[in-house]
């Protein structure tokens, strides 16, 4: 693997710098994460957004700002929000990315989770790169979230857990896409509905499975979609 391809954190210049190198391989990048510290609203630095999509190319950014608590939620949704407004006249997108916490049940007896609350109170254009295994992980029903929000999904990540997730510590949890829980071809035939395969489809390890490494996993979980037939991602 390139070293350029090895680093957690790229900078604009390192994208810029890198953007032929990865054209060449046939690869190129359709979004980019931007962290902001909570409570940092995103619309205060959107110029700077504006500038990065210019200089890099890219129009589809997201965040994970992890809200937990439904107070949390709200003011994430507004920022969002007032971000995209901002943002969408100049055809640049910002998405949220969650983790598990966002789909934990509120404490209302309604039996929503923080991101059924989230997309609720956040404007429709606010989309998001959902990552099935997280939200499988905490006991929601992936298909059934799909099937409700599907105008929301802009990406979608496919992360595989053991199937005895639930009785093992959380790092020893992960597994090869294909070889876990995540059902993955019912996620898939959903998946071609939404037309996400030019950009918006992806593998996420987060770590490699038990006793094994990261780039094995990586190229299992491909050969794996391969197999039922999925011929890019």
């Amino acid at each position: 693997m390139p070293p350029y391809l090895k680093a957690l954190i790229w900078t604009v210049d390192k994208i810029v710098d890198i953007k032929p190198q990865l054209e060449e391989m046939g690869l190129c990048i359709s979004s980019g994460h931007i962290g902001f510290a909570y409570r940092v609203n995103p619309a205060d630095v959107t110029d700077a957004i504006i500038q990065e999509a210019q200089e890099t190319g890219i129009r589809h950014f997201l965040t994970s700002l992890t809200f937990d608590t439904k107070e949390k939620t709200e003011i994430c949704a507004e920022q969002i929000s007032e971000a995209n407004r901002k943002l969408n006249p100049h055809g640049i997108t910002l998405g949220y990315h969650n983790h598990d916490m966002e789909f934990h049940a509120m404490d209302d007896g309604a039996g929503l989770t923080l991101m059924d609350h989230f997309l609720s109170v956040s404007d429709e254009k606010v989309k998001i790169e959902l990552d099935t295994g997280w939200q499988m992980y905490v006991g929601n029903d992936v298909l059934a979230f799909m099937q409700k929000y599907w105008n929301r999904i802009q990406a979608v990540h496919l992360k595989d857990f053991v199937n005895d997730y639930l009785n093992v510590p959380k790092d020893d949890a992960f597994a090869a896409m294909g070889d876990g829980a995540l059902p993955t071809k019912k996620i898939l035939e959903f998946l071609q509905e939404l037309n996400l395969f030019d950009y918006g489809l992806m593998i996420n390890q987060d770590k490699a499975a038990k006793g094994a490494g990261l780039q094995e996993d990586l190229e299992k979980g491909m050969e794996y979609l391969k197999s039922i037939g999925v011929s890019e991602i």
